[in-house]
């Protein structure tokens, strides 16, 4: 369904990204339903950029990765408009 899964980073290496796309995905598939607030959905999207910056600056994440991901995320948070 999703191109980046919550599994596919786990904690070990890349920490909270994992948690941050789970809480994303959980929330952008209740405003999908008209379920939650958009806010909410805008503070998830807000922590997972937050994470992806994170692990570029750790360095899990090259500068393209975070791009991509950046770009993809947006993407979907763009869609429920």
């Amino acid at each position: 369904m999703y191109k980046y899964m919550p599994q596919d980073f786990p904690p070990e290496k890349y920490l909270t990204l994992g948690e941050a796309m789970a809480e994303f995905y959980n929330l952008l598939e209740k405003c999908r339903r008209k379920e939650v607030n958009i806010l909410f959905l805008d503070k998830a999207k807000n922590d997972l950029l937050f994470s992806i910056k994170h692990r570029v600056v750790e360095r899990t994440l090259s500068l393209e990765q975070a791009e991509e991901l950046r770009v993809y995320f947006g993407g979907l948070y763009n869609d429920i408009y």
